[in-house]
């Protein structure tokens, strides 16, 4: 169900005229596509994650180098969240210092966090 729902969001975005707003002429280059892993905890390493997205066991490498110089699929990636993601409109609508007044001194804007067990 949340893959569903996340398809359903991701093209209503992509169908907003305010989408292409934000993102100006790059829009017409700009797509998100989803990839699906195997899920492991460890996915949450950036590198371990490309690998899970290219088929390959989820385990980190040690670096350099770094994603952003050889990642997926041997290109330079750029890894984010989906928290991050999600971030970024309230940002651009608000402004980063009024996004920095949210959260505490060390640790600025929104965090989301799960909490597990009994």
């Amino acid at each position: 169900m949340a893959i569903r729902r996340l398809k359903i969001a991701i093209n209503q975005a992509m169908n907003m005229a305010s989408w292409a707003r934000i993102f100006s002429e790059q829009a017409s280059n700009f797509d998100i596509t989803l990839r699906y892993g195997a899920g492991a905890f460890v996915c949450g390493e950036e590198t371990a994650l490309i690998h899970s997205m290219e088929g390959l066991r989820g385990e980190p490498t040690i670096k350099p180098p770094f994603p952003a110089q050889s990642g997926y699929l041997g290109k330079p990636t750029n890894v984010n969240n989906v928290e991050t993601f999600a971030a970024i409109p309230v940002i651009i609508l608000k402004g980063a210092e009024w996004f920095s007044k949210i959260g505490t001194e060390k640790s600025k804007g929104t965090k989301v966090f799960a909490l597990a067990g009994k």
